[in-house]
């Protein structure tokens, strides 16, 4: 594959360049032969055109379906021998290109990674979690976006267990819309205490400590307060992770500073209040 051309067919202004252009980039990683020569570099080139191709898209809906087509790609094209580096390759773009991301595009961009986690779980789940795959992925994070602070960063921690409970459980919105609205709570109690052991039967499968590890590295290496306090907030302190059976008790042992009410309030410059009310 001419990876130069390519990629300005992807950042193409014109929509069905684009369009085609990505058609056939599908096709080819879906053929392993191939896919599995592609350098790091060289997929760091095809995600930046990627990158552009989501840049031209103007639309909410357009945009949903092209994060959807994008990040699917890490579930149904891509080799498992070559994953690790395709997530590493996306990331890498994402935290160069950020700072010029505008606010008229940043949801779009907030979409894509959300899309993209979810699947890399997909393509985690479809594996049975196997070790190496896992240990690739965690990896890649740890290295590249989850090495240190920023926007992206920050978004992951936020979605993580959504994404994750989302993908081992389904969507438990749509399944209580079902219930008898005149249930009595005896048997909402009962129902919700049998769904409690079903998630903990499936997480105790699960490499749970692995896939936090990126963040619990995070948050021992890092001084910034707003960055442990989000992490605290959005993955040690979660209910659901208790509820699953998860002692997060031992990653905060090890905070040397604990976070009281009052310590815990970031500095000005380190307050993170997420990326608007959408």
């Amino acid at each position: 594959m001419k990876t130069n051309a390519f990629v300005r067919k992807l950042a193409s202004n014109d929509r069905k360049t684009r369009d085609r252009a990505f058609e056939t980039l599908t096709r080819y990683l879906s053929s392993k032969s191939k896919a599995n020569q592609l350098t790091l570099f060289e997929l760091q080139k095809l995600w930046k055109g990627l990158y552009y191709t989501m840049w031209f898209s103007d639309r909410p809906l357009p945009q949903k379906r092209l994060a959807l087509k994008m990040s699917s790609l890490f579930s149904q094209s891509i080799s498992e021998d070559q994953f690790a580096v395709f997530v590493t390759a996306f990331w890498f773009i994402v935290a160069k290109e950020w700072p010029q991301v505008d606010k008229w595009r940043i949801d779009k961009y907030l979409l894509l990674m959300r899309y993209v986690i979810r699947e890399c779980f997909v393509q985690l789940k479809n594996s049975e979690f196997d070790e190496k795959l896992v240990n690739g992925y965690i990896s890649a994070l740890e290295d590249g976006i989850l090495s240190e602070t920023s926007a992206p960063a920050f978004h992951i921690i936020n979605i993580w267990l959504d994404e994750l409970e989302r993908e081992l459980f389904g969507d438990e919105d749509e399944d209580d819309e079902d219930e008898d609205e005149d249930e009595d709570e005896e048997e909402d109690d009962k129902r919700d205490k049998e769904n409690i052991e079903k998630k903990k039967e499936v997480i105790s499968s699960i490499p749970v400590d692995k896939l936090l590890e990126p963040f619990v590295k995070l948050y021992e290496n890092t001084d910034q307060k707003g960055l442990r306090k989000t992490i605290r907030e959005n993955l040690f302190e979660d209910q659901r992770l208790n509820d699953w059976g998860v002692d997060t008790s031992k990653y905060l042992e090890k905070d040397k500073s604990p976070v009281s009410s009052e310590s815990a309030k970031p500095d000005d410059d380190e307050e993170w209040n997420g990326f608007g009310s959408k």
